[in-house]
């Protein structure tokens, strides 16, 4: 994924991103899902306070997957929109809470079901990041998924807590 950030004034940029993904799965039961997907997106990145504590990054996001093995539903195509806020509480915690939306239509009418597949998918995180010191830093997450389909079965709800700790090679 690349980005690329244009700054408009002294407190807003403009970000532009895109990317591919080649996805391919190493279990043969799940070769069928294997896929390159494409990214794009525009956002605008706005600091506010003179201390820039506060950093809200609303964003469009569009894409493409394209199936490799053919993929039941067929290619999909998805829109949404994402919201990232980041604010530094001092030099050393930080928090990162992110909403997003995203709409799917797929391409191929699923030949169990005699529709062609529609997904909205939600979710939500919230992490705080932990400077240690110069080296470490840790970050505990917890972020909620729902996805909605007028397929039944692709249905789902999903929450995930997390704890990553990185060490930065100075």
């Amino acid at each position: 994924m690349g980005e690329l950030a244009h700054p408009i004034d002294l407190d807003k940029k403009l970000i532009i991103l895109a990317g591919l993904n080649d996805i391919n799965y190493v279990q043969s039961a799940s070769k069928s899902e294997d896929m390159d997907v494409f990214i794009g997106g525009l956002g605008l990145q706005k600091i506010f306070g003179h201390d820039g504590k506060l950093v809200i990054t609303p964003m469009m996001i569009g894409g493409l997957e394209y199936e490799k093995n053919s993929r039941i539903n067929g290619d999909k195509q998805f829109i949404g929109a994402r919201a990232n806020c980041f604010y530094q509480f001092n030099e050393k915690i930080y928090l990162n809470a992110a909403l997003g939306e995203q709409a799917g239509f797929y391409k191929r009418e699923n030949s169990t079901f005699l529709v062609e597949r529609q997904d909205h998918q939600y979710d939500i995180s919230l992490a705080i990041l932990w400077q240690i010191n110069a080296n470490w830093m840790l970050r505990p997450q917890v972020s909620y998924t729902r996805n909605d389909s007028n397929i039944e079965i692709y249905q789902y709800k999903r929450t995930d807590i997390s704890m990553m700790a990185r060490w930065d090679f100075r």
